[in-house]
Order: structure tokens, then sequence, then C-alpha cells
């Protein structure tokens, strides 16, 4: 077991630490949809932080969906590792990573562990009953990711915790609704059942081969919502450095994409999971590059 205090300012770097900081890297790298994580934009003296707060919430994240054995119990030693590793005990490279940011971006230990209660109430197949139930859901499992970006780039005022919640609640319903079918095969359903019923949408349209009518109907009205969040949470970009701003209107434009591509899935009456070719990330760089829009 690794254990370290605070950083220190000055202080040689172990090699340890170095290591880790790496393993997080190709960590984050090896899942496609991260590949906005951190971009040329972050300044390179925050890019490591970043590897670091998105390979703890990949490995969360993976563990609540795709692990093997008894999630619950890896979901509470994950929880013990975290708690460990903020009083600087650290026993992996992800770990010793994630403990130098803590300790060097000051970060609080509870957006952490919102993200591991998220995780716990995926292993809960009890429907959300109301989109409000839902956005609640979405606190722990993204606004705390947002939240913790802002941190690690210096930010620390509810204000702008409130825009960056606008986005993220958005990225992570697109990330739902891109799964809606997988989801349901694993019993999980992240449709609002009010609205659901108000549509006269039944959980095996999700399932079927074709789209039904109130499915489609259901899709647009939750599309518009997301679209909705995603210009609510746009004056953020205002709001924050030039560096961080760029980063923000990246992780807006590859939600935005996805969006545009359920959309177009939509029209065509399918309801598959759209992908990111290479050449539209390259053009939602150089368009952000460039100073416009993503």
């Amino acid at each position: 077991m690794i254990e370290t205090g605070p950083a220190q300012a000055g202080a040689v770097e172990s090699p340890l630490v170095t290591d880790a900081y790496r393993a997080c890297r190709t960590l984050v790298q090896s899942h496609y949809e991260n590949f906005m994580v951190a971009s040329v934009f972050t300044p390179r003296r925050l890019r490591r932080y970043m590897w670091a707060l998105y390979a703890y919430a990949r490995t969360v994240d993976d563990i609540g969906d795709e692990a093997s054995g008894d999630r619950r119990r890896l979901l509470d030693e994950a929880e013990r590792a975290v708690r460990d590793c903020a009083q600087g005990r650290r026993t992996s490279p992800l770990f010793i990573a994630l403990g130098d940011t803590i300790d060097r971006c000051r970060l609080p230990l509870e957006p952490f562990l919102a993200l591991i209660d998220a995780n716990r109430r995926d292993q809960d197949p009890t429907p959300f009953q109301t989109f409000a139930e839902l956005a609640s859901y979405c606190q722990g499992s993204a606004q705390t990711v947002g939240r913790l970006v802002l941190r690690i780039f210096g930010y620390d005022d509810p204000e702008l915790d409130t825009l960056s919640d606008h986005t993220t609640t958005a990225l992570q319903l697109v990330n739902f609704y891109q799964d809606l079918r997988v989801d349901a095969h694993r019993g999980r359903l992240y449709l609002p059942l009010d609205e659901m019923e108000r549509f006269g949408v039944r959980r095996e349209d999700l399932v079927a081969e074709s789209m039904t009518r109130p499915l489609a109907a259901l899709l647009r009205y939750s599309y518009d919502r997301a679209w909705g969040l995603f210009e609510a949470g746009r004056p953020l970009e205002r709001r924050v450095s030039r560096a961080l701003a760029r980063q923000l209107a990246l992780y807006r434009g590859g939600g935005m994409a996805v969006l545009s591509g359920l959309e177009a899935h939509l029209a065509r009456g399918r309801l598959d999971r759209p992908a990111l070719s290479t050449s539209r990330k390259i053009r939602l760089l150089l368009r952000v590059l460039v100073g416009g829009a993503a």
C-alpha cells in the first residue's frame, strides 16, 4: 500500500505517480466515447488530472454496468478505496493518480462517493416514475463530474455549477437515449413512467424491431428537452477561461452530434446507437479551434 500525504509544491514527483497517470490516460483512451476528455484545449498541466477523474468515473461505471460477480460488493470496495485514497492510502495506479489529483486540486470527496451511489441505483431495476426522479439520478451520475471539472480548472461558483448541471444532464440523457434498447434488454429503463404512459409507450416497444408511433413521439419530446438543456448550459462557456470554454464547447458539441445522429435514426424509424466517425471528431475539434460553436 502506498501512503502519501498532500502533494507539496515543488516536491519531486515519484515515478509511481507518473506511471499511475499514464495508466489512467491509457484506460480512458481505450474507450472511444471519451475522445473529448482532455483535448488539445486542456492546458497540459491539467490534462493528467482530467485523465485521473475520468479513469475513476469509467472504472466505477464499468463496475456498475459490466462487472461479473457481486457488483454491490465491488462498489462497496470501490467506496472504501476512494475513502482510503482521500486519506493518503493508495493501493493501485488509479487511486495513486486520483489521490494526487484530489490533493493538488483540493477536490472534495463527496462527488466521488455520489458517483458510486448512482451506480448502486443502477443495480435496482425499479424504473423512474417521473423526469424529476431521473434528473435527481443525474446529479450523482453526471453533474458531479461536471462540477469536478470546474474545480480542476479552478472554479468554485454556484452559478457556474448550475450552468454546468444543464450541460451534464443533457449529456447523460443523450447517453441514455443512445442505449435505450441495450438497457431495456438489461432490465433498465431510463424513460420516466409517467411520460411513457402519457404517450402510450410500452416497455416492449423498446425492444421491438420496428419503431412504434407512440415511441417515436416520446423520443421526439425527449430529444427536444435535451436540446433545451444544451442551450441552457451554453452561457457557461462565456463565463470561464478560453481554454475551459473550448473544452466545454467540445463536450457540448460531441453530445449534440450524437443527439443529431439519434434524430437521424428516428427519422428513419430506427432505434440505433449512433457513432461519431473519426472525421466527425476532427471537424468538431477544428470548429472549436477556430472559435466557432461546436
